[in-house]
């Protein structure tokens, strides 16, 4: 398999804009065969009648749709990978990982719970069982699929505003009506630490304190 096929399917992958030196990486290529493999694809595109076409900017390459078939796509593309509620919970998460799932109902509202199930079945996160709630830390998926350096991600975000436009954007979010709003008053860019007693998590029943003989 030639180098421009192989780059061909690592945009196909990621569906998203990558750059030239994270292709370089996967595919242990150097920079003279790299660029002259993308020149290869580009001129390829250029002669295609089909519907995709490959896109530069600066040091980012993009496999997407042409500008003509694009309203077609969007009329038809009823679900997104995340959701916009979705992603602002994910970076609440980010910003004040590890943090008690019980903690970030209290301050998202009830249907963090579901966020936070979703984002543990997508494997963005990780849930491990603390007390009558969960501890929720980031996994190793989201900073690969976000392209976020780990040492880097509270030095480049210092809010979690940014860092939820920069997640929204990477994931190609859309709104959605009727998600839940933190109580006023609430601070979820700075968590802190959650308490140790915490509410039972939704979904599972109490813990009676007596048992019956």
């Amino acid at each position: 398999m030639d180098l421009a096929n192989k780059i061909e399917a690592v945009l196909y992958m990621y569906g998203k804009p990558v750059t030239i030196a994270r292709i370089r990486k996967i595919l242990k290529s150097n920079e003279k065969e790299t660029e002259q493999a993308i020149s290869e694809l580009f001129l390829r595109y250029e002669k295609s009648t089909g519907s995709l076409i490959i896109i530069r900017h600066k040091d980012r390459l993009m496999l997407t749709v042409k500008e003509e078939f694009s309203e077609l796509v969007k009329r038809f593309v009823k679900e997104i990978e995340l959701q916009k509620a979705v992603v602002e919970t994910l970076a609440m998460i980010a910003l004040n990982e590890p943090i008690l799932q019980s903690h970030l109902s209290e301050v998202r509202g009830s249907g963090a719970s579901e966020h936070v199930r979703e984002l543990d079945r997508m494997g963005f996160v990780k849930r491990t069982r603390d007390g009558r709630s969960y501890r929720v830390e980031l996994s190793k998926k989201f900073f690969e699929y976000f392209d976020i350096d780990k040492k880097q991600l509270k030095e480049k975000f210092k809010n979690i505003e940014q860092l939820n436009e920069g997640l929204l954007e990477s994931a190609g979010a859309k709104d959605t009506e009727g998600k839940d709003q933190p109580e006023e008053g609430s601070n979820p860019g700075n968590l802190g630490k959650a308490q140790e007693q915490d509410a039972q998590p939704e979904g599972e029943p109490e813990l009676d304190e007596k048992r019956r003989i």
